[in-house]
């Protein structure tokens, strides 16, 4: 579901956990790549525009850059926006590009440029480039 990750969110603030924490981050990766899996099912449309929002929600919560998350992270982003599209093409998203377009500026600088650099060194496709070049 896709209010699934901010409750997970919520109940670790209410537990005392703090989102920066090594075990916590590795929770958010584990948790991202079982949502990046689930985009691969049959008729699964809405989990790409869930995986967007995840990857927008968590890329403005902790810092992405130097942490076990990092790479998980960088390749759920990279196939995220890979499978999405600005304009309506049969086997893309484009309600996972409304996310993205919508959501990246809520994203930290600093993951933002992680994101950019990440995508313009691994990826070809241009609706990626054209969201990651807004800075």
């Amino acid at each position: 579901m896709e209010d699934s990750f901010p409750e997970v969110v919520s109940s670790l603030g209410a537990q005392g956990k703090s989102l920066e924490s090594p075990k916590v981050v590795k929770m958010f990766g584990d948790i991202i790549k079982k949502k990046q899996n689930l985009c691969g099912e049959k008729g699964a449309w809405e989990q790409y525009e869930h995986l967007a929002s995840w990857l927008i929600n968590l890329g403005s919560l902790i810092d992405i850059e130097g942490r076990s998350i990092e790479e998980p992270y960088l390749q759920a982003v990279k196939y995220s926006m890979e499978h999405m599209s600005k304009k309506i093409i049969l086997g893309y998203s484009w309600h996972a590009y409304k996310r993205w377009d919508a959501g990246w500026k809520n994203i930290r600088p600093a993951n933002r440029s992680l994101i950019e650099s990440y995508i313009s060194k691994n990826s070809d496709d241009q609706d990626a480039e054209r969201i990651v070049s807004r800075g």
